[in-house]
């Protein structure tokens, strides 16, 4: 039987976040990947500063439901306890943890992200790592231009340039790309609701 979610998406087919490894269904999912043998396939970790979690959320829920996995640390119960526990070590480690097990960092950037010592510093880690970082600003809030540390990686202008790092996304997955493409075109779903949250900008 195809179980739904009520965005329509088929729950097999939705990617999972891979801080939740120890939720049941997460746990089935991602078991089935490694038998798939996409164990190290194509996740997006989502780097925002915690006073735009919701918006975050909505945001990864999104790429989720385009059957692409995400790492967004509202759901990784431990980090969650070591930042309760102001315990920066077991943080740093949870952050490492999440960035080994992403291809992508997708940075949300808002007013309050100049304040914030994670998100630059998960930036840094990823490049480092040699993950591919994109950036995108976040339409409730004044900011209307790219931090200069963001200025020579990816950045997303509005909601068709979100669409097409999606489908870049998908293009990295080995159920298409290449040739393929053109026979097996890239249908996402409804993105009204997300596309409220990007922020329009100039790219010039």
């Amino acid at each position: 039987m195809i179980i739904n979610d009520s965005s329509g998406v088929n729950r097999k087919e939705r990617g999972i976040n891979r801080a939740e490894v120890k939720n049941e269904l997460a746990i089935s999912l991602f078991e089935r990947k490694v038998e798939e043998g996409d164990s190290l396939g194509t996740c997006v970790f989502i780097s925002h500063r915690s006073t735009d979690k919701d918006v975050a959320v909505d945001i990864a829920g999104y790429i989720r439901d385009c059957g692409i996995d995400v790492y967004i640390d509202v759901d990784d119960k431990g980090l969650q306890i070591a930042t309760i526990n102001n315990d920066s070590e077991s943080i740093v480690n949870y952050i490492h943890e999440g960035l080994k097990q992403s291809t992508h960092v997708l940075a949300l950037i808002s007013d309050d992200t100049r304040d914030s010592w994670w998100v630059p510093y998960e930036i840094g880690y990823g490049e480092k790592a040699n993950k591919k970082i994109a950036s995108m600003l976040l339409e409730q809030d004044e900011v209307d231009f790219f931090p200069d540390y963001l200025k020579i990686v990816r950045r997303l202008y509005n909601t068709e340039d979100f669409i097409e790092f999606v489908k870049d996304l998908k293009r990295a997955q080995k159920v298409y790309g290449g040739i393929f493409e053109s026979e097996h075109p890239i249908i996402l779903p409804d993105i009204s609701k997300v596309s409220k949250l990007i922020k329009e900008v100039n790219p010039n």
